[in-house]
């Protein structure tokens, strides 16, 4: 789906990043003990793709869903070596449970979404729904 021009266009995806940097801002409502996943979020063709890097964990860890145009992820990430007496020089990768909601734009199909997990990255695509321009109604 293409917008009518270009300036409605810049409008959606404006309105689209403000809905969700203010997701992120209000992340602060879960627990301080669970991490957040970085996304790529993007429109190819006529669909919308959502790019996610969650190395080391196994996709029935992972929990996805769609809830009044909000795409829920959610997982957790185990530590292989998790132990309290390992004397870490560093600790920068999160174990433990994980979430990210992202805000969807209102024309998505979300009976038809699918995801995938390869390589460590969870890939989500959502089909756009097609806008119509113009229709001619018959009087019967």
């Amino acid at each position: 789906m293409k917008p009518a021009n270009e300036k409605e266009e810049r409008l959606t995806i404006s309105q689209f990043k403000k809905d969700n940097l203010k997701n992120a801002s209000q992340s602060s409502k879960w627990s301080k003990n669970e991490g957040e996943v970085a996304v790529d979020v993007f429109q190819k063709d006529s669909e919308l793709v959502i790019l996610a890097p969650i190395a080391g964990v196994n996709s029935s860890n992972i929990d996805i869903s769609i809830e009044n145009k909000m795409l829920i992820i959610k997982g957790s990430r185990q530590n292989p070596e998790e132990s309290e007496k390992n004397n870490y020089f560093y600790q920068e990768c999160f174990w433990g449970k994980f979430h990210r909601e992202i805000s969807l734009p209102e024309n998505v199909n979300i009976s038809q979404s699918k995801a995938t997990l390869k390589k460590g990255i969870l890939k989500i695509t959502i089909p756009l729904l097609k806008k119509e321009k113009k229709k001619k109604i018959e009087i019967e």
